[in-house]
């Protein structure tokens, strides 16, 4: 979700600074990462923001809140929804159900790859019928369950995984760039298993082509889909509890 941060302020950036968009900030190999690295993504973020404020000759500043001992990864994940979220507003070029097909589009090749590498067979998971009129909380609501079953899976295996803390729910307000975040999240967690087994490039997971216009509707498709692919995965996982341990 960081990631998603960084993007949406690099955009903001580019909208109002004409400034070249930056590469991503992150080289390390995904079952590597730290806090540390989540840090560099964000100082990256906010050097964006920092940028769009001396173009609009914004001179406010914000003093720097008192640093919280106790804080863990999941309250800075909190924080980044919220952010991302003032982000949306801020966008001219708001990012759109293309942009969230995109990443499951990617979350659902690693997530074949994982069930894979336990033995499964992801092909034999049918993609869901395409159903008209679907919305933008469906797909987020689809989502959050898919990454609970991740979640699931990866504890039981004995891995960390982030938590979702209360308040972060599918409601009419929803809108593509929160569903963007939720599917930022869950191919990074997919990304995450799927280190466990060979530890691709963060560059090379994140790489993806424009796969032309979506709507809710194809974004509800595939996310329907992943969650019958997450599902595979946590029964495998389930009968191999030590697949992680033994693939490190």
């Amino acid at each position: 979700v960081a990631l998603a941060l960084f993007r949406k302020a690099d955009r903001l950036s580019f909208e109002l600074t004409g400034d070249e968009m930056f590469s991503l900030p992150l080289i390390a190999s995904v079952a590597q990462i730290r806090p540390g690295h989540v840090l560099r993504v964000l100082d990256a973020a906010s050097a964006e923001i920092t940028n769009v404020k001396q173009e609009l000759g914004i001179t406010e500043t914000v003093a720097s809140p008192v640093r919280e001992p106790s804080r863990v990864p999941s309250d800075v994940l909190g924080q980044c929804f919220s952010v991302n979220r003032v982000l949306n507003l801020l966008l001219e070029q708001p990012f759109s159900p293309s942009d969230v097909f995109q990443q499951l589009h990617v979350a659902r090749d690693l997530l074949k790859g994982l069930v894979l590498g336990l033995g499964g067979d992801p092909e034999s998971i049918p993609v869901p019928a395409y159903e008209r009129r679907r919305r933008p909380t469906d797909v987020f609501g689809s989502l959050l369950g898919t990454f609970e079953t991740l979640r699931t899976a990866a504890v039981s295996s004995g891995l960390e995984m982030l938590k979702i803390k209360s308040g972060l729910t599918a409601s009419d307000e929803i809108v593509p760039g929160d569903v963007f975040d939720v599917a930022s999240l869950v191919l990074a967690e997919v990304a995450y298993l799927h280190g466990h087994l060979g530890n691709p490039a963060v560059s090379e997971i994140f790489a993806s082509h424009h796969l032309g216009r979506k709507l809710p509707s194809h974004c509800f498709q595939i996310a329907q889909h992943l969650g019958l692919l997450a599902k595979q995965f946590a029964g495998l996982a389930e009968k191999q509890s030590d697949w992680a341990k033994s693939k490190k």
